[in-house]
């Protein structure tokens, strides 16, 4: 069995710690990097996964590496991924591990305001849905592009309600003089709304995605998406008072019916880190369409769906990525 070397952002309260305890038991070799808000709920969430293996881990102590990372600091970012190149030639092992990079990286982070929330603005003087959901895992994926090994892939975690809008960049750039503001509420110049600022994210994460991919072919690797489906139960949904009650009446009862739960929200983590399918091509969007819910199976009812124009158009991602480079003050690479 291959040893994979991966490294994933939100382990704390989200599908991550679930998918990292998954991927310890499918094979303890796997060299895992467990990225938190902070030093202690990224030694947390070590400590579960460490459980889970015989002698408590101890047998695996350089194959599980906590690191810090606030997403709403990209000074943060810039750290983390300092400490991610340095803790990676520190522990690799030429016995264990073909290639000293990174196999898969699953950017996982999402944030949700509550009904109703004023904006909130971060260090860096951006929207924190916006910096949080985008342009944080924007510039990991960024500075970790050419430390994927050949072969590897780089995850998405999205949500279907990037399908409901479209890529609008005016509030960030202006289109007559291309200058970038940094206080804007939304990308699209709209006042903040709480829902429509995370889809309009999630659809940043798609485009990225896709521009991403182009970027990685040269290095044999891919960069594609999925949506793990509505999981009430996790930490995203921690602001909401009742989410239940946040779902129109008129399709309650069919959400519902579709909800997963955060096991099977890791397993598709799982799926999409591991799996020979969901490594073949890129710039796919991977979800579960059927009323199956936990009974969906992978490869089957959760599959691809290529990304087409009407989602996002190359100019549009290429574009994003300019602004994003802008805004994180890193080159435009070619």
């Amino acid at each position: 069995m291959r040893t994979c070397q991966l490294t994933f952002t939100a382990v704390r309260s989200g599908i991550g710690l679930c998918a990292a305890k998954l991927l310890a038991l499918v094979n303890p070799l796997n060299r895992l990097v467990l990225v938190a808000r902070t030093k202690e709920k990224a030694e947390y969430a070590k400590s579960q996964v460490e459980a889970v293996l015989p002698n408590n881990g101890k047998d695996y102590e350089e194959h599980i590496i906590p690191l810090e990372c606030d997403h709403g600091s990209l000074s943060s970012v810039r750290s983390f991924v300092a400490s991610l190149r340095r803790k990676l030639k520190e522990t690799y092992r030429i016995e264990k591990w073909a290639y000293n990079g990174i196999d898969v990286l699953c950017l996982n982070a999402a944030l949700l305001f509550a009904e109703d929330s004023l904006p909130a603005f971060t260090e860096d003087k951006l929207e924190m849905t916006f910096q949080t959901n985008h342009l944080a895992p924007f510039l990991i994926a960024y500075l970790t592009q050419n430390i994927i090994n050949p072969g590897g892939r780089v995850l998405f975690s999205t949500s279907g309600l990037h399908v409901r809008n479209k890529l609008d960049l005016s509030g960030v750039e202006d289109p007559v003089t291309g200058d970038i503001r940094r206080g804007f509420l939304m990308i699209d110049g709209t006042d903040f709304h709480y829902k429509r600022s995370y889809s309009l994210t999630k659809l940043c994460n798609v485009a990225t995605c896709v521009e991403l991919n182009k970027r990685l072919a040269k290095r044999g690797a891919i960069s594609t998406c999925f949506s793990p489906g509505l999981m009430l139960s996790t930490g995203l949904f921690r602001h909401q008072i009742d989410p239940v009650e946040a779902i129109p009446a008129a399709h309650r009862e069919m959400v519902l019916r579709k909800s997963k739960s955060k096991e099977w929200g890791a397993g598709s983590l799982v799926y999409m880190a591991i799996a020979e399918d969901t490594g073949k091509r890129g710039s796919e969007y991977w979800s579960d369409n059927s009323l199956a819910g936990c009974s969906a199976e992978y490869g089957k009812e959760f599959c691809a769906a290529p990304i087409t124009d009407e989602t996002v158009n190359s100019d549009e991602c290429g574009r994003l990525w300019r602004v994003s480079c802008r805004l994180a003050d890193v080159p435009n690479d070619p």
